[in-house]
């Protein structure tokens, strides 16, 4: 199976283990998620074989795999406990629902998932905790049953009860993020995907982190790996962007790409500071007010 799962992940990355199928199938089961011993008795084995033999267990794994590969964040940074697994058991619980994203429904779970994935990774889901946060979240699908809905609300107020953060951003916790998160950092591509949602990047299109005003023509005391200089961008347009002239980009952009990216008016007129100072706040007022609850 985990061969399997990896044959789905492009770029000959093998991010999946045998440890992951062991914890979606524990969690399945309604067990605690971190590994004991103690807890693999014979009665356990039974039930864990008896998930792993369903077609709706193999169907669920490849689910799994073809959504997160789908997601523009990294598969290899999702593949926490607190991420995956509930994610795991939810399309389980569900039967493997729909997520087509040319169906209403469809596109709702995809834009739930992925806000899940990024507001978690961000507010501190996949800490030391992350295998009980994991089971907390499990708890609260379960108790979802006669609903199809991932449900974000309540999973961000059980969390936030028990360990004290949640799925909400904050103009406070959005600034500190925009202080620690560059151009290297890992979390980063998790916050300029939540710069566009709901909408999330063309699937099947490979995208790079570009620098909007290319290092090359900014000073060395400029920060140009700050977020307000950076934008997701398809790799061939990242390409045939290279380091032309800010000016000349910006002329030859739609209003369109201006809106999806959050650049300013009269950006072209700004100094570099104020260039990345306006933008960071209009990314900031994007993510406050599309935050789904």
């Amino acid at each position: 199976m985990v061969d399997e799962l990896n044959g789905i992940i492009d770029g000959g990355n093998a991010p999946f283990a045998t440890k992951h199928v062991q914890k979606v199938l524990l969690a399945i089961n309604g067990n605690e998620i971190q590994y004991r011993f103690d807890n693999y008795t014979l009665d356990l084995l039974r039930n864990l074989k008896e998930i792993w033999l369903t077609d709706t267990f193999s169907n669920t794994m490849e689910q799994l795999a073809e959504l997160l590969n789908s997601y523009y964040p990294t598969v290899t940074y999702i593949l926490s406990p607190a991420l995956y697994t509930p994610i795991a058991y939810y399309l389980y619980q569900n039967e493997n629902p729909s997520l087509d994203s040319t169906s209403i429904k469809g596109r709702g779970r995809r834009r739930d998932i992925l806000y899940y994935i990024c507001a978690a990774r961000l507010n501190g889901f996949t800490s030391q905790s992350s295998n009980q946060i994991a089971e907390l979240v499990r708890d609260v699908i379960r108790e979802e049953e006669e609903t199809s809905e991932f449900p974000l609300e309540r999973i961000s107020d059980e969390v936030a009860s028990s360990y004290g953060t949640s799925l909400r951003f904050t103009e406070e916790k959005l600034t500190t993020l925009f202080e620690e998160l560059q151009y290297g950092k890992r979390d980063i591509e998790f916050l300029l995907q939540l710069s566009h949602y709901p909408d999330e990047p063309a699937r099947g299109k490979d995208y790079d982190i570009d620098h909007i005003i290319p290092k090359s023509v900014l000073p060395e005391e400029a920060d140009a790996d700050r977020v307000g200089n950076l934008q997701l961008l398809i790799d061939k347009t990242n390409k045939m962007k290279s380091d032309d002239d800010f000016e000349d980009w910006m002329n030859s952009r739609t209003d369109d790409y201006k809106q999806t990216h959050h650049i300013p008016e009269g950006a072209k007129e700004m100094t570099f500071e104020e260039f990345v100072n306006a933008r960071e706040q209009l990314i900031m007022e994007h993510i406050l007010e599309n935050q789904p609850f």
